[in-house]
């Protein structure tokens, strides 16, 4: 575990986008504060996604958040520019656990897994096992036993309910590269979902600041101190109840797909939260989770310095849906 720090002063650090070496597990990140007034605790929510509030407040009490290089308090008042540093702390129990975690591609850089649903991505509460973390600890147990210097190092994340694509470092130098590309928007992420409803568009560019709604405890356009979320829709099939459309997200809010699909009126199938439903009118089974899928991930390579794009096939949940509906699929 990254022990928290012992008093205000300032963290060395090459750039603000510097990964301090961590057991495997614990992840620390620093980032620019890009609003202005909203709670640390509320901010961090958004940034973290998978993690509730209250573990996130928690973390600062522990001293584990520092504010422009000091201890800083759930409440504290942000402003832009300001640099937060954020140390994750190593899963309880966190060990290999034997896993099928199919990889994409794997290179002396990176590697791309295709996370199924149902799994969360990291050792939290309520998931102190059974993460992927802990099958990617089984997966890369000798490179981690021979290596000093490999890691298991993540520089995004995806809800324990949506599958796909996933890309990992390998070392530090790698993680800083692509770390900076997420927080610079250099990054193209694109999805697949099945929502209710006939959409009767053929694209639009979706646009509602997303915050937090503190009475139903979930995102909400408009929600407490809202921020400007972009999403492209392009619609692939359309039937009679449901349709197929594919997603660019342009920005990266908490559950950001989610809420602007479900505030066009068209939620997403499984996704109670937010509106969807997991059985159809005449009670027969759905799907068990929301349908929404990461399919594409477009990065430049760390390494080569190249674009490269990487692609999940869809999980068979999302196809048999798809075909029940009569719903064309993409090639």
């Amino acid at each position: 575990m990254v022990p928290p720090p012992r008093g205000p002063g300032n963290p060395r650090r090459k750039n603000r986008h510097q990964f301090p070496r961590a057991r495997p597990g614990a992840e620390t990140h620093v980032f620019r504060c890009r609003t202005r007034g909203q709670r640390l605790d509320q901010y961090l929510a958004t940034r973290f996604t998978g993690y509730s509030r209250s573990f996130l407040a928690g973390l600062c009490r522990e001293g584990r958040v520092l504010v422009g290089g000091n201890r800083a308090k759930p409440g504290r008042r942000l402003l832009p520019e300001e640099e937060i540093t954020v140390l994750l702390p190593e899963g309880a129990r966190a060990g290999p656990e034997e896993m099928d975690i199919p990889i994409l591609h794997e290179d002396a850089a990176v590697f791309v897994v295709d996370k199924p649903a149902g799994i969360a991505v990291h050792p939290a509460r309520g998931h102190l096992s059974g993460t992927l973390y802990h099958g990617l600890l089984w997966r890369f147990a000798r490179e981690l036993e021979e290596d000093p210097d490999f890691r298991i190092g993540p520089v995004h994340r995806l809800d324990l309910d949506t599958s796909g694509v996933m890309i990992y470092a390998k070392d530090e130098r790698s993680q800083k590269r692509m770390a900076r590309a997420i927080e610079n928007r250099e990054v193209g992420k694109r999805y697949l979902a099945i929502v209710h409803g006939r959409v009767p568009f053929e694209a639009v560019l979706v646009e509602g600041a997303i915050g937090f709604d503190e009475g139903r405890k979930r995102m909400a356009i408009d929600g407490e101190e809202a921020r400007a979320a972009s999403t492209g829709v392009r619609v692939l099939s359309a039937g009679r109840e449901m349709s197929l459309v594919e997603l660019d997200l342009l920005t990266g809010r908490s559950h950001q797909i989610r809420v602007h699909l479900a505030g066009m009126g068209f939620p997403i199938a499984g996704d109670e939260l937010y509106g969807g439903r997991r059985r159809g009118e005449g009670g027969d089974p759905l799907i068990a989770r929301q349908a929404l899928h990461a399919w594409k991930l477009h990065i430049e390579h760390p390494v080569r310095r190249e674009p490269a794009e990487y692609t999940a096939p869809l999980p068979d949940d999302m196809r048999i849906l798809a075909k029940t509906c009569g719903l064309e699929l993409p090639a």
